[in-house]
């Protein structure tokens, strides 16, 4: 990660507070232009990921290197061989406790990889694109139009994401009319001033 022009005072850290490492992966450059009033208050700007599987096996390397395993060898992108050894498999937990960090802590990593696991092929590979479409099969299936939705990846990071405030009441209104979701999806959402992302936000009282 770099920052142009050069800062020393700018130094990435990832969480914990750890220094970062240069990746293996292609640089990002970020271009910080124009000025700031003093005593403005801060602002959050996100930025995507161009190389999403890049950045992870970058960050998985730096991780591994950190618990003491050795790493050699460059990261490179491309499909697994026919005769390699699977030596790991790690089963996640069910999808309820799964969707309630995701709804709690509005974890981007998950949504991504939710999206995986609804593209899972008869070959048994995940695959973005095939979760996507299922996606878009459950949207028009509570007669959402095509025109008023846009898919790109399961985070929304993307700006070429888009839904209308239309078809979200309809997946929503969807959701809490189907008993068979409707407990673990209410329980999946954080409450205002108690629980999540929205622990913090004031609840307002408006009386009659």
């Amino acid at each position: 990660l770099v920052q142009t022009p050069a800062s020393e005072s700018f130094q990435p850290e990832f969480n914990g507070g750890r220094s970062a490492r240069p990746f293996d992966a292609p640089q990002v450059a970020i271009i910080v232009k124009g000025s700031v009033e003093y005593g403005s208050p801060a602002r959050e700007l996100y930025q995507t990921v161009p190389d999403p599987p890049s950045y992870y096996a970058a960050l998985l390397k730096y991780r591994l290197e950190q618990a003491g395993i050795k790493v050699t060898g460059r990261i490179s992108s491309g499909r697994v061989a026919e005769d390699a050894e699977l030596f790991f498999t790690f089963n996640s937990q069910t999808l309820v406790p799964v969707l309630k960090d995701l709804n709690h802590y509005s974890s981007n990593f998950i949504a991504g990889q939710i999206v995986y696991a609804l593209g899972k092929g008869a070959d048994g590979a995940y695959r973005r694109e095939d979760g996507i479409k299922r996606m878009r099969s459950v949207l028009n299936s509570l007669g959402v139009p095509g025109e008023q939705y846009n898919i790109v990846d399961g985070s929304g990071l993307d700006p070429a994401n888009r839904i209308s405030a239309e078809a979200l009441h309809r997946v929503l209104y969807a959701a809490a009319r189907d008993y068979s979701i409707a407990p673990d999806f209410f329980s999946s959402l954080g409450r205002f001033g108690h629980t999540g992302t929205v622990r913090k936000r004031k609840i307002i009282e408006v009386s009659a």
